[in-house]
């Protein structure tokens, strides 16, 4: 019961998440955009590094279309420049980038 209870609470902390973060990015994109991109973002990361012992580079693969790449690496810019930190006790800075196909 427990267990159930505590994927419940993740869910809803996840979904409000998604909710503030479509909310968020909303004025420069439309909510079906958004939403497309944040979901497809955490299925294409290709590869994760550590960047200067303070920087976590995580690469985002190609996502097909362009229009869907530009919107990504907007949002993905967006984030970065929120400036925010890993809040382990390495306190990495993460830095997101869509890796685009050649």
């Amino acid at each position: 019961f427990e267990k159930k209870r505590f994927f419940d609470l993740i869910k809803i902390v996840a979904h409000n998440i998604e909710q503030e973060m479509t909310k968020t990015f909303s004025s420069y994109y439309t909510r079906k955009d958004c939403y497309q991109v944040m979901r497809m973002i955490p299925e294409r990361t290709t590869e994760v590094k550590l960047v200067n012992n303070d920087t976590l580079l995580v690469k985002i693969k190609d996502l097909g279309a362009d229009r869907i790449n530009q919107i990504a690496q907007r949002f993905l810019t967006e984030i970065n420049n929120i400036g925010g930190r890993t809040l382990d006790k390495f306190w990495l800075k993460p830095s997101f980038n869509v890796e685009l196909e050649e």
